[in-house]
């Protein structure tokens, strides 16, 4: 029997679409119980449903996106430690 995780979008910082279908983004997430985390995933599309994928390091231009948004994300980061 499978258990279902829960996956809970706190914020997308970016988005980068392809024309295959399917895009990759950078965002903070809260997977279940656990405390959130900033990650860069990629979605695929099938039958019609965006499905999430597997999740992939940085790059450097991901960086620019990162500093950018630092104290949002340090803030959603923050949220399970108060």
């Amino acid at each position: 029997m499978s258990k279902e995780i829960t996956c809970e979008v706190l914020r997308i910082f970016s988005k980068e679409k392809y024309e295959r279908g399917g895009e990759t983004v950078i965002q903070v997430v809260k997977w279940g119980k656990n405390p959130p985390t900033l990650e860069r995933r990629s979605y695929y599309v099938k039958d019609g449903k965006t499905l999430p994928g597997k999740a992939s390091g940085f790059r450097a231009a991901d960086f620019k996106i990162i500093a950018k948004h630092n104290k949002e994300i340090k803030a959603l980061l923050k949220r399970e430690e108060e």
